[in-house]
């Protein structure tokens, strides 16, 4: 979010900054990046401007999953991921909680869930999901970006958050099928233990 702040002060981006006055913010997504632009400040500067244009707004703030989920060792990626994710969580989440009591701050870090479906795959618990890599897999190329079922997967979990609705544990007419509701509301349940 920092350079989005230093792009929306810079000179010569009043047609962008004219563009975003146009528009009423219901929910405000942002993600990180790097260390140096993931700070506190930058999240609460891009907050106090979407709530000044509706008080009402949310604030979602998305902790990526690490590069390349798919050729790395699962033990290690889990441990920095979730290094990264509490020391990400402690000193940006928790502050702007504390900051805007009251305001609907969602968190979420998609690198457990990522994990966790590479290790169902290898372990052959997901047999509807022909692939770990490619057009129907987990991924879809070996760096890690989600392919169309981690997707879909991810999206339910957002949607959950988000318009905090409780996902079905298990939805009629799948016989066959992967339910993805339920493994989103199952990952939602992994990651509440950890009281994020």
């Amino acid at each position: 979010p920092g350079v989005a702040v230093e792009l929306l002060r810079a000179s010569g981006s009043k047609e962008l900054q004219a563009l975003f006055e146009t528009e009423k913010f219901d929910l405000l997504g942002l993600t990180y990046h790097q260390k140096e632009t993931g700070q506190f400040e930058h999240y609460k500067e891009w907050f106090e401007y979407a709530l000044a244009r509706n008080p009402e707004a949310q604030l979602l703030i998305h902790l990526p999953a690490p590069a390349d989920a798919v050729r790395r060792d699962l033990d290690r990626l889990n441990k920095t991921g979730d290094a990264v994710r509490d020391r990400f969580y402690a000193t940006v989440v928790v502050p702007m909680r504390k900051a805007y009591p009251g305001k609907k701050i969602h968190f979420w870090y998609s690198g457990r869930v990522d994990t966790e479906m590479r290790r169902r795959f290898e372990a052959g618990e997901l047999p509807k999901v022909p692939q770990l890599v490619g057009e129907r897999g987990v991924f879809s190329v070996p760096g890690g970006y989600p392919g169309p079922f981690l997707q879909d997967l991810q999206g339910l979990i957002l949607y959950s958050l988000i318009y905090d609705v409780e996902l079905p544990k298990k939805m009629t007419g799948q016989e066959g099928k992967l339910d993805l509701n339920a493994l989103a509301a199952e990952m939602i349940a992994m990651e509440a233990k950890k009281g994020l």
